[in-house]
Parts: structure tokens; sequence; C-alpha cells
């Protein structure tokens, strides 16, 4: 076709002068408006993400003024507010509290107003998003019930190993932690935590500190141990090791390889779904003399976006077949003589849990009651690597079941928790007796509390007021490299959470607690310059919580986070990290509540870029111990000519190690 003679001279201006037909331009959009009602019914809490979608940068980004149906902008800072630059493909968090009384869920416009600089010009911005803030009392969720075969690894069908996937299903976006009231419930902690060496202290002893293998990154690191000179286990990413001398010595197991001597078996257990992904936990219940070891896997997917040939960079995918959690479980006793075979296993599908059959699971997490084994997981939607916000599916199996040799079957129950925005990735509270309990950050002054009786059928949700804590860019912590290693991971989660029962004194009723560990920003008017770890203790009255104390695990001159908690029935043993400031790259640490000093015992030279630390654990083991997986951070050899690196020029190993820890012996003379 013969082009016009003015389109011509037009295409010939454009190319000869260097110009573009579409010019670079930046684009700011509201990608998420996490909103919390507060317990004055008059107020709404939100944290808005402003993203940057186009191709070029907004420099000197403003809000100047920001409108919703029934509310108006109250702070926490007067309008217009700037927001610094944002370069494309990144984003920024802003705090807003909205005036709005009456909030019960009815969808609301948000429209947030502004500008930025681009190149010589001044570009206005028009963002909208609806957001669905709720001030009414939640109601409880019912569960539904199902029913997952039991297998064995030496009778199961072994197919056709799939291709590796094409894109990381593992969900990366942040948390979201809305405002919440400023309130000041307890005295700060008024004792710093300090730092001890590998070889603990008068306090501490640390008799197991065993180095083992390279892991991919991230680790994903867990254990358990049945006795202090017995069986463990340790995973990490698609791996395990056993031990069955305490964690002395170490064997590894390849899941992806055939059994030695038995090449039918072509992996240790069957590839299932999209193959064996990550995300891996084990747990060690006492009464049942059994280990758990829960896995993830993979969605498949096909290509939907730039696929060519060849599939671009660029390309997106779609879930075609959801993924599955494998759990299985074996006494010491067998693992100890043959640990190939030691396993019966069962799974729990996506629509088993009541998701569509192109959604996908990420980041589980075990618990377990006398009567029930708890499995949490995130709902993931129809593209891989996201998941839905303030959605957490749980799911009881029934011991019963899983004990009972003579049974084919296992019945569990499955509800989703909603209505909470810190739900992704929580962890579940360890030890609760006679229940389930899973709490998030409703918002930076209050925790929601859900709780799952064993005798009923429904979770119950309540909220509690804790002292506020500051969140979104305050999560932070710059490391030797000047990686941020506290804002790769998931700041605003629950990093630990475990239950005991206090003796108060002769004649007076025990009392029950719940510890709730979080990472709380950087307050330095608040007498918190780096960033910390809060852990909040609540008693219970009946299915809700009231906040008991609250214990900071701070220090001036560098940063902890990540904590996972566990007790040995009497005191709470904490796994965490720290780095920063003085320390420089992040180590990780172990130590007791109430000491204020944690034992160093990594050694790393670099930091991790994604995801650091986030599958902390710490197990008690009998006798009053504890055992914990972490890992050094080691930097790759540097290539010829190159003088300095980080994991992200170079890449980096992550090299695992096997931790038992307790206090020393009492000696008595």
């Amino acid at each position: 076709m013969k082009l016009p003679s003015v389109v011509l001279i037009l295409v010939t201006l454009l190319v000869t002068t260097g110009c573009a037909l579409e010019p670079r331009r930046a684009h700011i959009v509201l990608a998420e408006a996490a909103v919390s009602a507060w317990d004055d019914n008059a107020s709404v809490g939100a944290q808005l993400q402003l993203a940057n979608t186009g191709g070029a940068a907004a420099r000197q980004l403003r809000v100047t003024r920001l409108k919703v149906k029934g509310g108006s902008y109250k702070g926490p800072v007067t309008l217009p507010t700037p927001l610094g630059d944002v370069a494309a493909g990144k984003d920024v968090l802003f705090d807003v509290v909205l005036a709005m009384a009456g909030a019960n869920g009815s969808p609301r416009v948000l429209e947030v107003k502004g500008d930025y600089r681009e190149g010589n010009d001044r570009r206005n911005f028009l963002a909208k998003r609806v957001i669905r803030p709720d001030a009414r009392p939640a109601g409880p969720i019912v569960s539904s019930s199902g029913q997952t075969t039991k297998q064995k690894p030496s009778t199961a069908v072994y197919p056709t190993a799939p291709p590796g996937p094409r894109s990381r299903p593992n969900a990366e976006s942040p948390i979201f932690v809305p405002i919440g009231p400023a309130r000041q419930l307890f005295p700060p902690t008024p004792t710093g935590t300090a730092l001890g060496t590998s070889a603990g202290g008068a306090g501490v002893q640390i008799p197991r500190n065993t180095s083992m293998r390279s892991a991919g990154v991230p680790p994903d690191p867990n254990a358990a141990a049945a006795a202090p000179d017995g069986v463990a286990l340790a995973t990490y990413n698609t791996g395990i090791s056993y031990s069955t001398d305490g964690g002395a010595t170490f064997t590894d197991v390849a899941l992806s390889s055939p059994q030695p001597g038995n090449p039918a078996r072509t992996s240790f257990f069957p590839q299932s779904d999209g193959g064996l992904c990550c995300d891996q936990v084990v747990v060690y219940l006492a009464n049942q003399n059994l280990f758990v070891w829960l896995l993830q896997y993979q969605p498949i997917t096909v290509c939907a976006t730039n696929c060519g040939p060849p599939v671009a960079a660029t390309a997106t995918f779609r879930i075609t077949q959801p993924n599955r959690l494998r759990i299985a479980w074996a006494s010491p006793a067998a693992i100890a003589a043959d640990f190939w075979n030691a396993w019966t296993y069962a799974d729990l599908t996506g629509p088993g849990l009541g998701t569509q059959n192109n959604e996908w699971m990420d980041y589980p997490d075990l618990a377990w009651s006398g009567t029930f084994l708890y499995v949490g997981v995130d709902h993931g939607f129809t593209t891989p690597g996201q998941v839905y916000t303030g959605r957490r599916l749980v799911a009881r199996m029934s011991l019963a079941d899983i004990t009972n040799l003579a049974a084919t079957v296992v019945n569990y129950g499955f509800a989703e928790l909603t209505g909470s925005n810190g739900l992704n990735k929580t962890h579940f509270v360890q030890g609760a007796q006679g229940r389930m309990v899973v709490a998030s950050l409703d918002n930076s002054s209050t925790l929601r509390m859900f709780t799952w009786r064993d005798s009923e059928g429904s979770i119950f949700p309540s909220t509690v007021g804790v002292s506020q804590i500051q969140q979104g860019s305050n999560y932070t912590s710059t490391a030797l490299d000047s990686s941020d290693w506290v804002a790769v991971s998931f700041p605003g989660n629950i990093t630990g959470a475990v239950y005991r029962n206090v003796a108060t004194g002769l004649g007076s009723p025990s009392r029950e607690e719940y510890l709730i560990a979080f990472d709380a920003g950087a307050n330095a008017g608040g007498g918190r310059p780096r960033s910390y770890l809060r852990l909040e203790t609540l008693t219970p009255n009946g299915n809700d919580y009231q906040a008991f104390a609250e214990y900071d695990v701070w220090n001036n001159d560098y940063a902890f986070a990540m904590g996972a908690l566990g007790t040995d029935g009497t005191e709470i043993g904490i796994t965490l990290a720290v780095g920063g400031g003085t320390i420089g790259y992040p180590q990780h640490a172990v130590g007791y509540k109430d000491d204020f000093v944690v034992y160093t015992v990594t050694n790393s030279n670099a930091t991790q870029t994604v995801r650091f630390g986030d599958y902390f654990g710490t197990r008690p083991i009998a006798g009053g111990l504890f055992a914990t997986e972490v890992y050094d951070v080691i930097l790759n050899p540097l290539p010829p000519g190159v003088t300095s690196g980080t994991c992200a020029t170079v890449n980096c190993n992550a090299n695992m190690r096997f931790v038992q820890f307790g206090r020393p012996p009492v000696v008595i003379r």
C-alpha cells in the first residue's frame, strides 16, 4: 500500500532526529491500597503503594490531594507531601489516615492526585482504587471438610519428571501494614540486646554448630530433632539431610534423583504437578513420636504473552494445573533404619482446600495440637509468583488418622482466613493447647488473632491493641555492600509465635501466654534508631486476647529482625538475624528472651539479595535444648581482574548450619 506523502515525511523526520513514535514516559498507578478500620469507629488507616509502571523515572513525586467517598484525608502529614524520586518499575509506600465513620465493608473509590517531574516538565497523575474498610466485628469463619489418601513412596507411581519451570513461582510481593492508632501500652524495653560469640556464654551452651552442604538462594532453612543425640532433620530449598547422632554428622538426600539400587523409583517422592519446588518445613511431634515433613510442589504453567519463539525475557505465564502440599510422616526409628522407605504421606491440593483449578499455593507452615496437625499456606492466584493480599488457607488433619496404621485416608477440615492485610506468610503459634492460633498485623498497632479450637468447626477472629511500631520504609538496615537486608525479606509478617503456660506461684493459677514475634521499623525519635524485633505477650480470654507484656530485642548500633520462637515449657528460645551498623553483614544468632544477649553462630561475608532468613524455626528438643537451621552467605570467587563484588553481581552461596543450643546443665555438688 502506498503511504500518503505527509506520513512519509513525518516518519523520515522522526528517524533522522532520533525521536520515537512513543516516547518513554513515567506512569503512576495505585498498585495497592491496604486498609484497616481503627477501633475508634471513626478512622481508617491505609498504606498506599504508588508504582511507576512507565519507562522513565518520576522525579520529585508528590501527593497533592486525596479523595474518598464518605470520608476525608486527615493525616498523618499535610498535603502536598513529597515522596522523592521513583525509578521506572519501582514503587513507594505512603501512609494515610482517613476520617470515616460507619465503615461497613461497602466499596469506596479512593482517588490519589499528585504530580512529578519528568525532564523539564511537571506532569499530573490521577490514580484510583476501590477500598472496602470495615469496622464491624468479624464473624466466625465456618470450616469445610475433606479427605486425602495415604500413600507410600515404595508403592507410588513415578511419572516422568516434568520440565523445569520457566517462571519462578515464589511470591515476592511485599506485606502491607496500614498505619494504626498511636498508642504505647507498656514502657519500652529499657535494656538493649548485645552480641556474644558462637562459643556461647555462661548462660547459654551451643553443643552443635555443624557445617553442612551448600544450598540454593533463598535456602529456606528449617530443622527439627527428636533427642539431643538422636535423629535430626534439616531442610533447605529442595533438599533434606538427616542425622542419627543429634546433628554431629548429616547424610544428604537427593530428592530429585533415583533411589540407590532402584532406578524404577526415579525420585524420592513422585514428581507431581510441576515437580518439587521449595519451602519445606519439618517438625517433631513428641506425643506421637513422629517427624512430619511438608514439601511444596510447583504448579504447571504455560506461556501467556511474549511467547515467541523464542520465549522473551518479558514473557508472562498462566497456571493450567495447580500445585499441592505433600505432608509426610515417619518415626525416628524408621528414619534411622531406612530413610528412603520410612515415610507415609498424603497430599493437600489447592482445589481440596477451596481454590480454583488455575490458582496455586505458596509459603506453607506447620503446627499441631493434641488432636490435629495444622497446615497453613498463602492463596495464590492465576499468575505464578503472585498471591492474594490478606488471604491464608488453613487445614487441620486428624492425628488419629495419621497414626492409625489401619486407616487408608486422613480426614481434614479447612477454611480461608481473610480480613487482615498481614495474613500473608504468617507463621502459626507453636504448641498451642487444644487450638490453632494464627496472628497477623492488622495495622501498626493492632494484632488480629484467629482461633480454631479443636472442639469447634468455626474459626473466631478477634483484635487486640498493642504499642505502635513504625512500618513501611522504616523496615531497613544497610549492610557493608549497601544492600538493605531487612527490606528484602517480608517485614510485616509474623515471623514466629509460641505458647507457654507459666506457673505464677504456690496456690495461684497458672497463666497461659501467647508470644508473637514480628519486625518493627526504625524509630529514632522513639529510642529505636535501628530496626528491631518486637515480642508481644498475649493472654487469652475465651476467643479474645489482651496484651500482657511487650519485649523489644534492640540495639543502638545494629538491627535485629526475623525472630523465630520456641519454648522448653518455661523459657523462650529465639533464633534471629542481626546486622548492619557496627556488625556489617547480617548474621544469624540464638539466645533466650530476658537474657539481653544473643550469640552469633554464622560468619557471612555477603548479603543475600532476596528472601533473607524467612524460614527460621526454633524447635524444642527433649532435655531443654533447641534445634535450628541457619546459614552463612558466602560470596562466589571474584572473576580475574575484578576487585569487588556482591551477591547481585557475582552471586553467592548459602552454606547450611545445624545449631543446637540450650542452658548449661545444672551441676549438683
